[in-house]
């Protein structure tokens, strides 16, 4: 018997189905508008925790700019007020400050102490009134704020400082920085929407703002005005925390939704900063998150309709399924939230992109989905180095990123230098999503600023290797040094043995002999500075060079110059022409040695790069000067040598840097005296410019600035009106000479050739109109200075004084020119003062005032005083008694400290004038023999002269001789100049005292 069927049985199986996936079907939307409700909350805080880094980011580089300002206003306030030379002085070098030490700011300007304030340009304001001009007159130095500016109607942030001549504040310097400059600093951007960003003042006012929409004054306005973008009790703790000066977390609602602040003072300053999250990026990124669940809410309604039965089937399996999945986005949510920038999801099945959070490109970039091909090519042009573009483009192909993430690994990471600044450093995540047979199909671009990574990387990096640097550089710097000093030791020392074995040659000769040993004395002078700076390695290992106070006249300076120069001129039987313009100073506070140092460097250079019979060009000229109280050179040194390459040009000032060429390499020299002369010439307020071409020569431009010593005007009566004739076949020179004797009030002529000067001269004498005196040049084409001063005597007669003027050496036909009828000799370049004194001894008979070194020991007279020369060794004790004996002074001798003292001891007081102590010696040095005189006890031996006289001349020697009681110091070897200072300082000042 069959049983009886059931018809219902099948509907009840599927309306338990249905009711199975209904119920589902309800779980699901339920579940998604939780995750929608939960994603919004999650939103919120993510964004929160945002805008509190990015502020408190803002916030720490606006105090560092401001701390930075601050500093930089207070040391540029100090040099500036250094540089003054009266209290009325404080405009005049505003704009040269700021052109070379204050660009940070968008203005600087200099207030007066009547509180009228100028800029560079000139421009006054009046600024009593300003709470910076008041504490800056009262010595304070700090920051203060300017709101709506009556120069250009903004809010300024102003840095100030007191400037002082001697201990009187005479202005105030404040330098600004404009809304413009904070709110590029403050200018954010989330997920391709601008942030809105506020510099507050302590009283709530905006002092910069980069928000659009929000039309008000004051913080509070905003979120506490008619809008009422806060509740009441979070407005009340905004206000709390402001107050207080705490930062401060707040969500706002306004017409595009809610936004996300934060509020964070600055460390230092009575400041803070407040920045948004705008609402619009909030809620574009909840609208991204919901679409994601609204697709997913369909797919599986679908997969209910029509699936239900299978879903059934496939729990089991669909679960470990999505336990696998979960652990895999485990990994990477774990990635992501270790990103803070963008973020884009690439599909390459489907070989496309699409932006999904982040800053998003940037305007004028690419769009928001697209080809990958569109967004690989975007990102490698945002990379600057070139070579990193190469290899990110190529790493970047899709074949190139799945055979790299073959197997088990799970991202990639790209580092790169950004376009956006300077030192942005950009990191580029690479995390698979989804893999199909083991190959990444699905994978997320994040982007992350690692800028902070890469600079402390860096910075490690750097010290490493300075510290290498340092530790090698100062193993080898003193040998490498002293191996390279040949050529600059040898210059000076070729000059003293040749002009040595010359005067040896003469000897019957005094004139001859006096002059050669002029030269020595230069040469002599120059080769001991070169030997100071070898001994002084600290120098050399630090790269500091000291530069020294002293009145000195151009023309000694270039003389010494020429003199160690000519004679390598001449071996490679080079042409020199030397030519000076407006040199109207000569006259000059400076460093002597350290320019001249400079010339012969250059000088030497161009001889020795330039071939036998070349041209060597030297050219000086007085250049209008804007500082006041100083004097603008510049000498411009020019061959037609080998030249240079543009790539060595380009490192011509490095250390130790040579050009790699084979007509160079067997050249003699350090490689560092480029390096040093920059260097010279820039703390002389100067610069070093260089042009060269291979094959076509050099030209170097040296410009410094130098104090002006005294002017004293010279009587000139005598010369004026008085007609001079100048022969040489330079016309520029013929100029220049002129130019001098125009300026001195003599009437001048000028011609280019001995015929026509011969002409000239007979013709003056025919009409009764003669010349008071002829300047020949020594070389000239066809008729010679010589062979045309033998046709004037023969033409004219021997009243009229003929000088010959040269740049070399007339030692060899002196007696032939003095026969030929010459009176006298002047070195080129022509100097005014060298001519006016030469013109006053020929023409008006005054003797010259050219008394050699010796000469002006004997001048002296200091009969009846007595010297202590302390001294251990025996040569060094007869060339002092020696020299200082001239004067007429008696000297006692002393052979160490401990005698020197016992001498003091025992003879009367006043019995000595002063004491020259040697410092290294056996038994008593001279700081302890110092010493012990001034804690004799004898009021007469407190006060004696006590003069260090020692082979120990650095820096630190002097301060020590100071502080070991010694009156002054002069180093070894004796320069009698010098020591004629020495004497008549201390000797004069002994007399007064008694």
């Amino acid at each position: 018997m069959l049983e009886k069927s059931d018809p219902f049985s099948f509907i009840r199986k599927i309306s338990g189905k249905v009711l199975l996936n209904a119920f589902l079907l309800v779980a699901v939307l339920v579940i998604f508008f939780r995750f929608t409700d939960k994603n919004s909350d999650r939103i919120l805080l993510q964004n929160e925790n945002y805008i509190k880094s990015a502020t408190v980011q803002t916030s720490r580089r606006l105090n560092d700019m401001f701390t930075n300002a601050k500093n930089s206003i207070e040391t540029i306030a100090y040099l500036y007020s250094q540089n003054l030379d009266s209290p009325q002085s404080g405009h005049r070098n505003l704009k040269i400050l700021t052109g070379s030490g204050l660009g940070m700011f968008d203005a600087v300007e200099f207030a007066d102490r009547n509180g009228i304030s100028r800029d560079s340009g000139g421009k006054t304001t009046p600024v009593a009134g300003r709470r910076y001009f008041r504490e800056g007159m009262q010595g304070k130095a700090g920051m203060d704020v300017v709101f709506d500016s009556p120069v250009n109607h903004e809010n300024l942030v102003v840095f100030y400082a007191p400037v002082r001549y001697g201990s009187e504040i005479v202005g105030v310097l404040h330098g600004h920085f404009r809304e413009r400059l904070m709110t590029e600093i403050m200018t954010a951007t989330f997920f391709g929407v601008e942030a809105r960003s506020f510099l507050v003042g302590p009283d709530g006012r905006i002092v910069a703002s980069s928000a659009k929409g929000f039309g008000s004054e004051s913080i509070f306005d905003i979120f506490q005005g008619p809008e009422r973008y806060l509740d009441e009790p979070v407005a009340r703790r905004f206000a709390d925390a402001f107050e207080k000066g705490q930062s401060f977390s707040f969500l706002y609602n306004r017409h595009k939704g809610v936004g996300s602040a934060y509020m964070d003072g600055l460390k230092d300053y009575d400041l803070a900063v407040l920045q948004t999250f705008p609402e619009e990026a909030m809620t574009l990124m909840i609208a991204n998150a919901n679409r994601a669940g609204v697709g997913m809410e369909t797919e599986l309604i679908a997969v209910f309709a029509v699936y239900g039965l299978l879903m059934l089937l496939m729990y089991y399996r669909q679960r470990r399924k999505l336990m696998a999945e979960n652990r895999e986005m485990g990994y990477v949510i774990g990635g992501i939230t270790q990103l803070f920038d963008r973020f884009v999801l690439v599909d390459f099945e489907k070989d496309r992109y699409q932006y999904l959070a982040g800053t998003g490109p940037q305007a004028g970039g690419i769009p928001v989905e697209g080809d990958y091909s569109v967004l690989k090519a975007f990102m490698v042009s945002a990379i600057t180095d070139e070579d990193d573009r190469a290899h990110m483009g190529e790493a970047l192909e899709k074949a190139s990123i799945q055979r790299q993430m073959k197997g088990n690994r799970s991202d990639l990471r790209f580092e790169y230098r950004a376009g956006r600044g300077e030192s942005v450093w950009d990191m580029l995540n690479v995390i698979c999503l989804k893999r199909i047979d083991g190959v990444p199909v699905l994978l997320l671009f994040t982007r992350q600023d690692v800028t902070e990574t890469k600079a402390e990387q860096l910075r490690n990096h750097i010290a490493l290797k300075e510290a290498f640097l340092a530790a090698e550089n100062a193993s080898r710097a003193k040998s490498d040094f002293l191996s390279n000093m040949s050529h600059d030791i040898r210059t000076p020392m070729n000059a003293i043995m040749g002009m040595t074995a010359i005067a040896a040659m003469h000897v019957n000769e005094p004139a001859y002999i006096q002059d050669c040993l002029g030269k020595i004395t230069l040469s002599s002078r120059h080769l001991l500075k070169l030997i100071n700076d070898i001994l002084d390695m600290s120098r050399i290992e630090s790269g500091k060079v000291f530069l020294v106070e002293e009145t000195f006249v151009l023309p000694t300076m270039v003389e010494a110059l020429l003199a160690i120069s000519l004679p390598q001129i001449r071996a490679k039987n080079q042409q020199l022409k030397v030519q000076i313009a407006n040199i109207v100073h000569e006259e000059v506070v400076g460093d002597p040695l350290r320019l001249q140092q400079v010339c012969i460097n250059i000088m030497g250079n161009a001889v020795k790069f330039t071939p036998e019979g070349g041209h060597i060009a030297l050219q000086i000229t007085e250049k209008p000067c804007s500082l006041h109280g100083f004097g603008c050179y510049e000498f411009v040194f020019g061959d037609d040598g080998i030249g240079m390459e543009k790539e060595f040009l380009d490192r011509i000032f490095e250390p130790f840097v040579r050009a790699d060429n084979s007509r160079v390499r067997k050249a003699e020299g350090t490689g560092l005296g480029m390096s040093i002369a920059r260097n010279i010439v820039r703390m002389m307020n100067g610069d070093i410019e260089v042009w060269s071409e291979p094959g076509k020569g050099s030209r170097f431009t040296v410009t410094v600035h130098l104090k002006l010593g005294r002017i004293d005007e010279e009587d000139l009566t005598g010369l004026a009106q008085l007609a001079v004739l100048v022969v040489d076949d330079d016309r520029l020179a013929c100029e220049n000479a002129c130019a001098i004797l125009n300026d001195i009030g003599m009437v001048s002529d000028w011609v280019t050739s001995g015929d026509e000067a011969i002409a000239k001269l007979v013709e003056a004498r025919r009409a009764a109109q003669e010349y008071s005196a002829v300047i020949l040049d020594w070389i000239m084409p066809g008729k010679d200075g010589v062979a045309t001063a033998r046709e004037i005597r023969r033409k004219i007669g021997g009243a009229i004084p003929i000088i010959i003027l040269s740049a070399y050496d007339w030692a060899d036909v002196e007696q032939e020119a003095r026969e030929a009828g010459v009176n006298a000799f002047i070195s080129k370049p022509l100097f005014k003062s060298r001519l006016v004194t030469v013109l006053k001894h020929l023409i008006l008979d005054e003797k010259a005032n050219d008394i050699p070194d010796h000469g002006l020991l004997r001048e002296k007279d200091y009969t009846g005083k007595r010297i202590l020369l302390v001294e251990d060794n025996e040569l060094n004790m007869e060339i002092a008694e020696e020299l200082i004996g001239s004067t007429g002074a008696s000297v006692e001798k002393a052979f160490n400290g401990k005698e020197a003292v016992d001498r003091l001891l025992e003879t009367p007081p006043g019995y000595y004038g002063m004491v020259l102590m040697d410092i290294q010696m056996p038994d008593m040095n001279g700081y302890e023999a110092t010493e012990a005189i001034r804690a004799s006890g004898r009021a007469d031996l407190g006060t004696l002269p006590i003069v260090a006289m020692s082979a120990d001349a650095f820096a630190e020697d002097v301060q020590r001789a100071l502080k070991s009681g010694m009156s002054d110091h002069f180093a070894k070897p004796v320069d009698i100049v010098k020591l004629l200072a020495v004497l008549e300082k201390w000797m004069r000042e002994k007399d007064r005292v008694a």
